[in-house]
């Protein structure tokens, strides 16, 4: 949880209109990874941010310049 998603739980940043899901910064594994995907593949861990990461799956867009990914290397 970063301090945005603090302040959106506090009431200080307003949420966006319904239907929404919460969050701005997640971590997991990638399920699958599109064709034309060329920096990360299936099985990799992940820290992004786009909108709507406390769901229990999130697609990303790589061509979307809104979001961030990085992979966590293993050790």
């Amino acid at each position: 949880v970063n301090m945005a998603d603090i302040y959106q739980r506090k009431g200080e940043f307003p949420f966006p209109p319904i239907p929404y899901i919460p969050g701005l910064e997640g971590a997991g594994h990638i399920i699958e990874a599109g064709p034309a995907v060329r920096e990360f593949k299936a099985g990799q861990r992940i820290a992004f941010a786009c909108l709507g990461s406390y769901a229990e799956y999130v697609c990303l867009d790589t061509s979307d310049p809104s979001w961030f990914a990085a992979v966590i290397p293993a050790t």
